[in-house]
């Protein structure tokens, strides 16, 4: 038969009133080869005490830490064999056993072989392979070994083995809290044997080194070894298992016995005392859910895994469900409190659009494929309505009216009543056209009377009693064609309308501005929902949520104040106050903590929703429907957020090379360019965990990622401390790892070498210093010679000739009654003698006073020679005399020199000229007379033929000052005319300035 004809005859079965039972399911995610695990054929899994989990499978043994699958380290020609069985010792080492009934164990991510694997070679190759494995806190290795019973080799390598005499028994034991069980081959019942003589099978207990007989139970058939087990529950009492039928046992007496068929591969107990039994043998596979062990007595089950061999169940630390099976891999649930309707449990498609109820039973649900489906959350039915005539988007918006019992959808609009869709039209006085009720939006006012939709052009009203729909909004200058968003009438009476110009009222026939304002509502307003109290919360298009309480208070709610998103898609308001924000990036569960302030939580897919686009959501009681892209979703309990644990630090590269995370790690100068790898095991994140991390010692601000690899290049020497924390699903950050290490200094960089440096350039400085001081006193001592013979000089220069006849032409004056030229040749004389004597004192005086002592000097001169020559003395302008020093009557001999040498001969007409002037550091003197000038032999002789003293004490003066700058500090020459005649003479004295 075609499938169309039989969707279509079920279609129309439904709709009349008839319900099918539904088979919602568990939000399972899938991991297989295609994820990184090492095989589909998953035997076993342990979850360790870190909370790693820990898979055996055709391929070998895998640990996964929620992002990976990582298999160990294993060099042994066995590898990549099969695993089974894994335990964990007290120590942390994971065991497991291999095909062959070999034990290994893994130490440091390695896989090693257990020591005594020789020394149970005998029973290995005699026996089947091994069923369960423990290890006792002594070290002890147990196996519980078929047909043989339970073999236990202690640290030391002897064995000892636990059997019984009897041909049909159980033996198990508890390990560290595991239970460990062994069977023993039954003997075929013959054809034909008499009832009578049925078989037992005897359960037997070891435990403090005896054989303790618990029960027995009759054997119809040979049994296969794993068509039974034992397993313990929390209150003591035991659940024992053969060929599908289920005992239970407690003071060693059969409470009751429940034959369902299952067979039960392992049985794990719930904290709220539910049970779930994992089977892969025989018809009836999966993992069978009982709510409690009444349930299990009865046969009230549901199957949460169904048509999949399942090997092995276990719970994790953070309250999550992992099942293995024979073919698929691994199915895990992280949130067991939510079912999920999808096309697998009967919907007719997978994409929900909308959502509403009847406020007593039933939930509706409308689709992108135009269905809407009915589910009764009460007894667990469902059904399926005919099609509406809505537009290709789907059914968009359903609300049922519990005052007259419509279920109304859109767009466009219709209501579904006397078992089939009636649509709602509206006539248009002006145009004369009658058309259907558009509505993107659907709400009831409180008084039940009229039924209110938004369309892109104004609204609606419709009448409930009448049917009859009024447009509003339109064909009036003051109430102009306006998109609505969303159309909410209140308890005062009032509309409220979002539209893309702003929030607006509907008041008498027009609209009108709110009767407030707030800063977000320069956003564009898209939805508005009521709250109790007058109070109501504003969808705004990219800016989140705004909720204004009935006194007129605000809070503004963005993705910074812990939004999913800021595009909030549709609004759902309870009457207790709480709010359901949809988004395409969850849902937002809103509500007010006891300080008055809204507390946000976010549910997605860290959550266990199908999918984190989020079209509608709805709360009946204290369940959340969600309507998503990939189904309904119900949350029976909101779970409550998984403690995030501290990141792990899973591998170092330092210069790309691996190191290991020694607690201070000294690193060297040029080994300063680390890459750290880090992860969070915090399995409800599927592997998409916010970290924030510092290094601390370069930088005190976190930096936020979702990578889970960092590097860190070109480090300068210093101390460090990395420290990174993650996230949960409700913003909470984890307690830090850190780690700490060091970058050497350079050895060029170091203490001791700044020290060595320092001594190196104290000695250096102290030789220096030592040669200082050397030179200085040699310095000292040219001074002191130049001093002494400044002063020989100063009593050279002053000529007792030349003394006796200034006396005597001041006593020619005198004598001639001439007492004024006397007085000014004896004024000037005092201050020739006083300026020299004055620079004899200090060792220097000021070019000002040289130049005056030497204008004194020719003065007196002058005076004495009648006028027989002129002088000039000058400086150059660039000179400034009284900042310019020399030493004393350094110029004084060879002005004298010129005046009795140059111009002895002259009756009249003598001239002398000294000029100063500057030339690159040096004072330069020129002294110029117009004499005969001087012949090579007669350079340092006076007039009277005599050797001038004064003249050789003055070049030796220049020629040390000479030494200490290395110049010339003396030059003379004649002055020649045109025809190579004398015309005079010209000295010039180099004198260093400073």
């Amino acid at each position: 038969m075609p499938w169309y004809f039989i969707k279509t005859s079920l279609l129309f079965l439904l709709w009349v009133g008839q319900e099918a039972a539904f088979a919602q399911h568990l939000s399972w995610r899938n991991f297989t080869a295609d994820q990184g695990l090492p095989g589909n054929i998953v035997y076993d899994m342990l979850e360790d005490r870190h909370g790693y989990l820990w898979f055996v499978t055709d391929q070998g043994i895998c640990r996964f830490n929620g992002y990976e699958f990582i298999q160990p380290t294993d060099t042994s020609a066995m590898r990549g064999s099969e695993a089974f069985v894994p335990t964990e010792d007290a120590t942390g080492k994971i065991w497991f056993a291999r095909l062959d009934g070999s034990v290994w164990f893994i130490q440091n991510d390695t896989v090693r072989a257990w020591k005594y694997n020789e020394v149970t070679a005998s029973f290995r190759r005699k026996f089947r392979p091994i069923e369960a494995l423990a290890v006792d806190g002594q070290g002890a290795v147990w196996m519980a070994i078929f047909d043989l019973g339970i073999l236990k080799v202690d640290k030391n390598g002897i064995i000892e083995v636990t059997s019984s005499s009897e041909a049909d028994k159980l033996i198990f034991s508890e390990v560290r809290g595991k239970i460990i069980y062994s069977s023993q081959r039954m003997q075929a019942i013959p054809t034909g044997y008499p009832p009578a003589h049925q078989r037992r099978m005897s359960v037997f207990q070891y435990a403090d080194g005896s054989l303790h007989y618990l029960q027995h139970f009759p054997v119809l058939n040979p049994v296969h070894h794993t068509e039974r087990g034992i397993w313990k529950l929390s209150s003591g009492d035991w659940i024992y298992c053969y060929k599908g039928v289920f005992y239970l046992i407690g003071d060693q007496k059969v409470i009751w016995k429940s034959a369902q068929g299952i067979q039960a591969e392992i049985i794990k107990e719930t904290p709220e005392g539910a049970l779930l039994i994992a089977a892969h043998w025989g018809p009836n596979a999966g993992l069978f859910y009982f709510a409690s062990k009444e349930h299990l007595k009865k046969g009230i089950y549901k199957n949460l895994l169904p048509d999949h061999h399942v090997t092995d169940f276990c719970m994790d630390h953070e309250g999550g469900w992992w099942a293995t099976t024979h073919h698929a891999g691994v199915f895990y649930c992280k949130n067991p409190s939510i079912e999920v309707f999808d096309i697998k449990a009967g919907l007719p498609a997978e994409e929900v659009l909308s959502l509403t109820s009847d406020g007593i039973s039933k939930l509706y649900a409308g689709f992108r494929s135009r269905d809407v489906a009915f589910i009764n959350y009460r007894n667990g039915r469902m059904g399926i309505l005919p099609r509406p005539s809505v537009s290709a988007r789907g059914v968009e918006v359903l609300d049922f009216d519990t005052r007259t019992q419509r279920l109304w959808c859109s767009n466009p609009l219709y209501f579904w009543e006397n078992q089939q869709w009636n649509a709602t039209e509206w006539y248009d006085p002006y145009i004369q056209w009658r058309g259907q009720v558009q509505a993107k939006t659907i709400a009831q006012d409180i008084s039940g009377q009229n039924i209110w939709t938004s369309s892109s052009q104004g609204f609606f009203r419709i009448d409930n009693k009448t049917n009859e729909a009024f447009y509003l909004g339109g064909k009036s200058e003051t109430a102009p064609f306006m998109r609505t968003f969303s159309v909410t009438p209140d308890a005062g009476g009032n509309v409220w309308i979002t539209t893309p110009q702003g929030l607006k009222l509907w008041r008498n026939g027009d609209y009108e501005s709110p009767p407030f304002d707030h800063p977000a509502l320069k956003y564009q307003p898209r939805g508005v929902a009521l709250l109790p109290g007058g109070s109501m919360v504003i969808s705004l298009r990219s800016a989140g949520l705004l909720i204004r309480t009935g006194q007129g208070a605000f809070t503004h709610l963005t993705v910074r104040d812990g939004l999913s998103s800021d595009f909030i898609t549709k609004l759902y308001c309870s009457n207790d106050g709480k709010i359901l924000a949809c988004s395409y990036a969850g849902l937002n569960f809103i509500s007010m903590n006891r300080d008055g302030n809204w507390e946000i939580t976010i549910i997605d897919k860290k959550k266990g929703l199908p999918s984190n686009h989020v079209n509608d959501a709805l709360l009946i009681g204290t369940d959340i429907w969600v309507a998503t892209e990939k189904g309904l979703a119900c949350f029976r309990n909101l779970p409550a957020p998984s403690p995030m644990p501290s990141p792990v630090l899973e591998k170092l590269l330092v210069n790309n090379q691996n190191a290991v995370f020694a607690p201070v790690l000294r690193l060297a100068h040029d080994e300063n360019n680390l890459s750290i790898r880090f992860f969070a095991l915090h399995y409800r994140s599927d592997g998409d965990i916010p970290y924030r991390y510092r290094l601390l010692g370069a930088d005190t601000a976190f930096v936020y990622t979702h990578n889970r690899v960092v590097n860190f290049a070109n480090l300068s020497p210093d101390a460090y401390t990395f420290e990174v924390q993650a996230q949960n699903e409700a913003g909470q950050w984890s307690a830090p790892t850190r780690w700490t290490f060091e970058v050497r200094t350079a050895w060029w960089q170091t203490r001791w070498f700044r020290v060595s440096v320092i001594l190196i350039l104290v000695l250096g400085f102290g030789l220096w210093y030592s040669s200082y001081l050397r030179k200085a006193r040699r310095d000292t001592e040219v001074r002191n010679k130049i001093r002494d013979l400044e002063a020989a000089a100063l009593r050279a220069q002053m000529n007792p000739h030349f003394i006796f006849n200034c006396l005597g032409s001041i006593q020619h004056f005198i004598s001639e009654n001439d007492a004024a030229s006397a007085t000014r040749f004896l004024s000037r004389f005092a201050r020739l003698v006083r300026l020299a004597l004055h620079g004899s004192v200090d060792g220097r005086h000021s070019l000002r006073e040289e130049m005056e002592m030497l204008e004194n000097y020719l003065m007196l001169e002058q005076l004495r020679f009648r006028g027989k020559f002129s002088f000039t003395i000058e400086a150059a302008p660039e000179i400034d005399p009284e900042d310019t020093f020399l030493p004393p009557m350094l110029v004084q001999p060879f002005v004298e020199n010129a005046l009795l040498h140059g111009l002895k001969n002259k009756v009249e007409g003598g001239r002398i000229s000294i000029a100063f002037s500057q030339n690159d550091g040096f004072l330069l003197a020129t002294v110029t007379d117009n004499g005969p000038g001087f012949a090579p032999d007669d350079k340092n002789l006076s007039e009277t033929g005599h050797k001038s003293i004064g003249m050789t004490l003055t070049q030796r003066r220049l020629e040390i000052l000479a030494e200490q700058r290395g110049q010339e500090a003396l030059l003379r020459e004649n002055i020649l005319a045109g025809d190579g005649t004398i015309q005079g003479m010209r000295v010039v004295l180099q004198v260093p300035l400073g």
